[in-house]
Formats: structure tokens, sequence, C-alpha cells
């Protein structure tokens, strides 16, 4: 039975990767070149963690990046196949297969989980997370695989840190709210255990920068992300125009009628003009210090977060895959790294601009529908489709963990397909799962 365990989860794995094999090569994205040269240079990057880029270069044995890939996707197969192990009221045989099968054909699953880019490692830490915190059958090494990655989920990105404060301090909401009503909710021992792990994954950062000669710092471009942010809601340009001068004398009122619209990698934006993103450090957290103390100003973010976090969400369609050749930061970089890869990455479909994203997106379009069908029915108990409390409880994790990826990624940083493309299809896996369960229980019940 193991072996058969251990063969379902290998052939998910290759399952996942079919979009990246019938790419020719796995998928890049213009910060694949920031991670590559992290990893094989140990060059501390201003706004990417090199813990990723670390990853890449040891997991590739510094020979093939289709290693890289082909470990992404085993650890992605083995995670649903423990969801459906724990989670399930029988065994579920080859149910999970099935569903990895299913989401390949349906979703971006495999894109994501075939690109160079640590994208991958959000939805597997919200499984991990998930799995860690509500699952009643879980054994010792699996416990300690879910924990593996999800400090590397939240040791990979800057986004999987906020994204996850922002589900602990729900599911803690949600514990205390059970208390209060004298119901049980998980073991609260499970909660501190996920909380360590993010300490953890916390000083992980810093502590890898300054290993690789990048000092004790974890993040030093919050300050010009921020302010890029303001810029996109429209709220930057009115607030210099109406404060400089009064509240505070900085560089960047300069150019406050000249800010343009992509204020991080315009080549007329300030932050190039004035020393670039290290250099304005001070200047810029000044700006941020005095928008945030002015409630007006608060008050439009705080609208302007809401409105770009509820488009996020359900922004999953789109390009995602860009044609990459030589001149571009990921092809110059794995070629300088790995020189032996640049003709399977000119023969890829990416490179040839072959790759069409237009039927895969009709596919997700209807399996997201049919989940948000699928919860709505666990939540309103539909007659015929009686859900259990675990149902309850997967639905309402995975909504959270999508709101959350959404809030953070759409209202702080900008509104993009591959933001919540990355994390979608937890939602089809889910309904997948309880869908399963229903079916059991009519089975069982001699209705079906």
């Amino acid at each position: 039975m193991m072996t058969m365990h251990k063969f379902s989860i290998l052939f998910g794995a290759l399952l996942l990767l079919f979009p990246a094999f019938n790419n020719g090569y796995p998928f890049l994205y213009a910060d694949t070149s920031t991670y590559i040269t992290g990893g094989f240079l140990g060059a501390v990057s201003d706004f990417r963690p090199i813990t990723y880029g670390l990853f890449v270069r040891h997991i590739s044995l510094m020979e093939s990046l289709w290693l890289v890939a082909f470990v992404q996707a085993l650890i992605v197969s083995a995670l649903i196949h423990l969801v459906f192990r724990v989670f399930s009221s029988g065994e579920p045989g080859i149910r999970p297969l099935v569903t990895t099968a299913a989401l390949t054909l349906t979703t971006h699953i495999g894109i994501t989980t075939g690109m160079l880019m640590p994208d991958f490692l959000t939805p597997a830490g919200i499984l991990s997370a998930g799995i860690l915190l509500f699952a009643e059958r879980l054994r010792r090494a699996e416990a300690v695989f879910c924990g593996f990655v999800l400090w590397l989920g939240l040791s990979a990105h800057f986004s999987n840190h906020y994204i996850f404060l922002v589900i602990l301090l729900s599911v803690g909401g949600y514990w205390a709210w059970r208390k209060w009503r004298a119901r049980s909710a998980f073991p609260l021992r499970r909660f501190w255990w996920v909380t360590g792990l993010w300490v953890l994954a916390y000083f992980t950062i810093p502590t890898l920068h300054y290993m690789h000669g990048g000092g004790f710092v974890r993040d030093k471009a919050a300050h010009v992300f921020m302010i890029g942010r303001l810029n996109q809601m429209g709220l930057l340009k009115p607030f210099l125009q109406e404060h400089c001068g009064k509240s505070g004398g900085w560089d960047l009122c300069t150019y406050k009628d000249s800010i343009p619209d992509d204020f991080l990698w315009s080549s007329e934006s300030p932050v190039y003009k004035t020393g670039g993103w290290a250099a304005n450090k001070e200047d810029y957290n000044g700006v941020l210090s005095a928008f945030f103390t002015k409630p007006g100003y608060v008050r439009k973010f705080g609208i302007k977060t809401m409105e770009t976090a509820l488009t996020q969400f359900f922004t999953f369609e789109g390009r995602i895959i860009f044609k990459e050749r030589e001149g571009h930061p990921p092809f110059d970089a794995i070629r300088d790294a790995m020189p032996d890869q640049v003709p399977a990455m000119r023969n890829s479909k990416q490179y040839t601009e072959q790759w069409d994203n237009h039927v895969p997106d009709i596919f997700q379009r209807f399996a997201v529908l049919l989940s948000f069908l699928v919860f709505a029915a666990v939540f309103w108990r539909t007659k015929g489709f009686q859900s259990t409390p675990a149902m309850r409880r997967m639905a309402a994790f995975v909504l959270l963990a999508l709101a959350a990826n959404a809030l953070v990624c759409g209202g702080v940083s900008m509104v993009d397909m591959r933001f919540q493309a990355r994390v979608i299809w937890l939602a089809p896996m889910f309904a997948a799962l309880i869908l399963w369960e229903w079916y059991d229980v009519r089975r069982d019940s001699g209705a079906a």
C-alpha cells in the first residue's frame, strides 16, 4: 500500500509537470533572474529574499533546472495526497491522483508548479498550515514535512509573511470566539506551532542575508514599494502637492509634478534620479510617516486597498507566460550561471512565443465557479448535501487564504493575475475533496 502511495505521488508530480514538458523547459518569469543571480552568485537583492535562489542552486545541483521543477512538483503532489489522507473520512485511494490530473487540465497549477519562481510555495504553505492546524490524523513525519514547507514558503517571499499574518490573526480570532462560546475549535498548541514557524522564518531571511554579505537586513525595498503603491492608487501626487513645504521638505517634492505611472521600474522615476532604492530610504520613510498620520489620506488608502483586494480576488485569468529571449534578465541570468541550458531555453514554446493561455483560462473559469458553488452549498447546508463541521472548516480556511492573498498582493502591491492564479487552484482542489465526501455519504446511505 505504501509503495502504491509513493507511486501515486510520483505520478502526480509528473502530471503537474505536463505543462512544463509541453513548453519544453521550466517556465521563466522576469523575477527568475533575481533568484538565479542571488542563489548562484550569493548576491543579496534589495527587493527579493535570497532563500528561493539558494533553493534553486542546491536542488539543481548546478546541473539541471528540471530538478528544481521536479522537486517543486513532488512537494505539491505530496501535499495534495496528504490533504486527502488527513481530511477524507475513508481511504482516499486513487482520488488524489485523479484530482491532480483534473487540476492540471483545468487550472494553472502546472504553470505555477513548473515555473522557476517561489510562487508554488504560497499555496503549498497554505496547505501545510491548514494540515498543521486542523488535521486529526497527522503522523510525526508528515507534521515535520508540512512544517518545513511552511517555513520555506514564509522565508522565500516577503508577501507570504504578510499573507500568513492575516491568516494567523483570523484563525486566532476564530479560536478565541469558539472558546468564548464554550465550543471546541482546534488544539491551541497547533496555532502556536504555526506561529513559531512564522517567527522563525521572519528571522531566517535577515540571517541568510547576513551570511551572504548583505547585512542583517530583512527588506531593503519596502519604502520604495509602498511609495510606488501610493502612486498606483493615485494618492501620492495629490499628497505631495498638498503637503510639500508644509509637513516636510522631502527630495521627492522636486518631482511631484512629473512622477511616472510606473514608479518602480521606469527610467524616468525619481527613485533612479536621486541615487537609487537604498539612498532614498530616509526620504521616502519620511513621506510615508507623514502620509499615514493624515486621517483623510488613511481613509482613502483603506478604501483603495479594499477595492483593489476585491479586484485581485477575481483576477486570476490572463497572460502569465511571457516571451523570453536573449537580452531579457531571466535568459541572461541562466546563460551566465548554466550556459549549457541555452539550447533548451531557445527551443521552448515560451522562447518562440507559441504558448497560449486562452484555453486553460476558459477551463479554469468554470472550475473556479463550480468550486465556489460547492462552497456555497457547504455553508448553506443545501438539502441533499449535508455538510460536516470539517467540510465547513476546510471551505472557510481556503476562502480565508484566497482573501488574504488578494488583500496583501492586490491591496498593498498591485493587481496582477499571477498573484491570484498561483493560489486559485486551492478552491477546485478542496471542492473536489468535498464532492468525493458527499459521494461517499450518499452511496453509504443508498442514495447513490
